[in-house]
């Protein structure tokens, strides 16, 4: 199982963190500074994203709902108005208007 975005993080920032702390050591394993500096600018460009995305998410989620509000009164609209057709006018005129007769 994958891990969350929050442990990636956690993680992340974990593994920074010794490793600067254990910079010395480290340098004699090929482990430079600018690794280290690399590895907090990834957190931080995670972290912008997230953030980002999950605004998208809520603004994509709002519009949802408002698309689902109007094509629920769409079709209330519709109904009403495809019943009034049928009264008012002939199975022969009904095509005009989208409506298939039905026997």
């Amino acid at each position: 199982m994958s891990k969350s975005f929050a442990d990636k993080m956690t993680d992340a920032k974990l593994m920074a963190a010794g490793l600067k702390q254990h910079a010395e050591t480290m340098a004699k394993f090929d482990v430079s500074e600018t690794d280290v500096s690399e590895l907090e600018s990834l957190v931080s460009r995670a972290e912008t994203l997230n953030i980002e995305q999950e605004k998208l998410k809520s603004s994509l989620k709002k519009c949802t709902t408002e698309l689902n509000d109007a094509l629920a009164k769409l079709d209330d609209v519709m109904a009403k108005s495809k019943s009034r057709v049928k009264v008012a006018l002939p199975k022969e005129d009904w095509t005009a208007f989208g409506i298939k007769a039905k026997r």
